[in-house]
């Protein structure tokens, strides 16, 4: 099921001049492109694993690259 409330997704340039797209509620790189305007598509198509927001919950300080 969807979450209800509404995520924020900051878009992050890179050096390389591409941008990569976040989710606040996982913390997970959804997408990577090298054009921003197609990170709006990924927000609307992205859903969070249920796995990885439990995991998060349970122990908020788990380092990203473990989970």
């Amino acid at each position: 099921m969807p979450n209800p409330t509404r995520r924020f997704f900051p878009h992050r340039l890179n050096a390389n001049g591409s941008f990569n797209l976040i989710c606040t509620e996982c913390h997970m790189t959804v997408a990577s492109t090298r054009f921003e305007m197609e990170l709006v598509h990924r927000e609307r198509e992205h859903v969070c694993d249920p796995c990885r927001l439990y995991q998060l919950r349970e122990n908020p300080f788990t380092p990203r690259q473990f989970i």
